[in-house]
């Protein structure tokens, strides 16, 4: 099944980073195009974020940012001057965000791996020309599954211990402080 796709229909509307290239023939106006549903993965796998550039031209000399509404000016991902800007990019995703998709027929979705509950949220594609910009917004879910293993027998006051430890370890190895998900795991310990 096709996810719906939703086009952009703003202009400069928003407070965004405008990223500047002139080496290219571009349309005068363009959208993109983003699934309209949020997209649901597990945490720990990988997963690709769609945006298509509309009508479909080559954004090989276009600027490219893909970042969270909360760091426009710390992106997951920087593309000008034909190469990926380092340098411009949140640290928490080097090494796991890529630019694929065929950039010569306008694909520039993100691909991030190793997802963490941290990067559930908004993600936002933002595509600049000389003379135009355009930013459309992909809703990540990350889904956290997990079974706390216990082994052995349980004596009295040790089988809470050890879930306790368990709690504790799985939101250390998520990466989150979330006190939330800390107290529905020790709330398990009760039942």
């Amino acid at each position: 099944m096709r996810a719906k796709v939703r086009e952009s229909k703003t202009m400069n509307r928003h407070n965004r980073p405008h990223l500047r290239s002139f080496l290219f023939t571009a349309p005068e106006t363009f959208s993109l195009k983003v699934p309209t549903e949020p997209i649901t993965v597990q945490s720990g796998s990988s997963v690709v974020l769609p945006c298509q550039v509309s009508p479909s031209f080559s954004v090989d000399d276009l600027g490219v940012s893909w970042y969270r509404p909360e760091a426009v000016n710390s992106p997951v991902l920087h593309y000008e001057n034909r190469g990926i800007q380092e340098k411009a990019s949140d640290p928490r995703y080097r090494g796991r965000a890529t630019l694929t998709g065929d950039l010569a027929k306008g694909s520039v979705d993100l691909a991030l791996e190793n997802l963490t509950v941290a990067d559930n949220g908004i993600y936002v594609c933002y595509v600049s020309s000389k003379t135009w910009y355009e930013s459309a917004e992909v809703t990540l879910n990350i889904r956290s599954m997990f079974i706390l293993p216990l082994h052995g027998t349980c004596s009295e006051g040790s089988c809470a211990l050890t879930l306790l430890h368990h709690c504790v370890a799985l939101l250390a190895s998520l990466g989150s402080t979330d006190l939330i998900f800390l107290n529905i795991c020790l709330n398990n310990l009760n039942e």
